[in-house]
């Protein structure tokens, strides 16, 4: 190898061993059972109604880095977000653009509590991106557009290609 697939293969390399030793985000993605942070597990509910991922292009979670993450920054986005609700929040992204939601349809971030969380996602330039969240085992207790990205909110949406967002207090 040599040139550009060469730096490609390194940047992999690089990106693969930052997610697996969960450096890439400090949000943990959790499921039934307690992860380490950084690692992706299960969601603990079914998967919203409607959520599934676009076909054909990879769910950007921690398992599946995607290359446009590094090399065009004006199609990322990250989430400043704190949990400062005393509980176990669960939260996930939702476009208003497209069928698409992050980590995945049936994963979710966990947001430790009085804890500020950094999201980095990929997403298309200029596209609307809504948080959900909800109380852990209770999705009827929700801040945003909330557990199946459906509710209506005030300044819980965000544009890709824009930095990113101010630090998001979830408050009880």
């Amino acid at each position: 190898m040599t040139g550009p697939s060469k730096i490609t293969a390194l940047l992999w390399t690089v990106l693969l061993a930052c997610c697996l030793t969960g450096v890439a985000a400090s949000a943990t993605e959790v499921g039934a059972s307690a992860c380490p942070a950084g690692q992706t597990c299960p969601a603990t509910g079914p998967a919203p109604s409607g959520a599934a991922a676009s076909v054909g292009e990879p769910r950007p979670t921690a398992e599946t880095p995607v290359k446009t993450a590094v090399a065009k920054k004006n199609n990322t986005l990250r989430w400043n977000i704190q949990n400062r609700s005393g509980r176990r929040v669960e939260l996930q992204l939702y476009s208003q653009n497209r069928n698409w939601v992050w980590p995945s349809a049936n994963r979710v971030y966990v947001l430790p509590n009085s804890k500020k969380s950094t999201i980095n996602i990929s997403c298309r330039k200029n596209e609307k991106i809504c948080y959900g969240a909800w109380v852990a085992g209770n999705t009827r207790s929700y801040w945003g557009v909330g557990y199946d990205g459906r509710r209506d909110c005030r300044g819980c949406c965000y544009i890709c290609g824009r930095g990113q967002t101010p630090v998001i207090k979830l408050l009880w």
